[in-house]
């Protein structure tokens, strides 16, 4: 699982492909919760050893959560889930700053 940060609206995520791509590659997220589907294309890529480094602009609310479904010309070659927060995932507590009544 991926995190970005709801603060920020420039993310940098760092993946490895299932294989190597052929033709052109088309980068969607989806929201887990609306199915909505939303392409982009990344304002930075590339592969080191292997390794890929993809930086993209978005706007995200605090709790979202997405798919990033990743595809060239023959099939899938990534796909992972995404999580938008602000707060360290170890502690997470999605009822943070809010009164809580016992």
């Amino acid at each position: 699982m991926k995190v970005l940060n709801p603060n920020d609206t420039t993310h940098k995520i760092r993946y490895i492909y299932r294989r190597t791509a052929v033709g052109s590659k088309t980068f969607v997220l989806i929201n887990e919760v609306t199915k909505e589907e939303e392409v982009f294309t990344p304002d930075f890529e590339a592969t080191y050893s292997g390794i890929t480094d993809m930086m993209f602009t978005k706007t995200a609310e605090e709790g979202s959560r997405y798919i990033l479904k990743i595809t060239d010309t023959q099939d899938t070659i990534y796909i992972g889930k995404i999580f938008v927060t602000d707060q360290q995932l170890n502690s997470y507590n999605k009822t943070k700053d809010y009164i809580v009544y016992e």
